[in-house]
């Protein structure tokens, strides 16, 4: 069997489990949220699904935030470092601007890997649309 000469990335607004994505040798940009002052998700802390729902009970509201072209750099740049090209599936343009951001970060990779493709692919989807796509 041949190696697949690229790697899928993907965002955490697909909504599909991490062993899944680890599994099938997709990597994930990890979106963010805030609540309650505190940064989760995107280089922030960790929180639990049992905890999340307990400070939703408790009256907290989450807001959340696009991926950073650095956060979608810091995912793809050891993919090129591999040898590897990227098919990037971001969440959809017309519900985040994470899309812009994947565009933003293949921009400047390809112009620092000029022998590696970053492709960039608008899901227009969410959740498990996304997941499937």
């Amino acid at each position: 069997m041949k190696e697949q000469s690229f790697i899928i990335v993907t965002d955490s607004g697909c909504d599909m489990f991490a062993d899944y994505l680890s599994a099938s040798n997709v990597a994930c940009v990890q979106l963010g949220y805030t609540m309650n002052g505190v940064n989760y998700g995107d280089g922030g802390e960790t929180l639990s699904l049992s905890d999340f729902y307990a400070q939703l009970r408790d009256g907290a509201k989450p807001t959340t935030y696009q991926a950073t072209p650095e956060s979608v750099r810091e995912r793809v740049e050891p993919i090129l470092q591999s040898g590897k090209d990227a098919l990037c599936i971001s969440f959809s343009s017309g519900l985040s601007g994470t899309c812009g951001s994947y565009q933003v970060a293949a921009k400047s990779l390809m112009e620092k890997y000029p022998e590696r493709k970053v492709i960039v692919v608008d899901s227009l989807c969410a959740s498990m649309g996304q997941g499937l796509l």
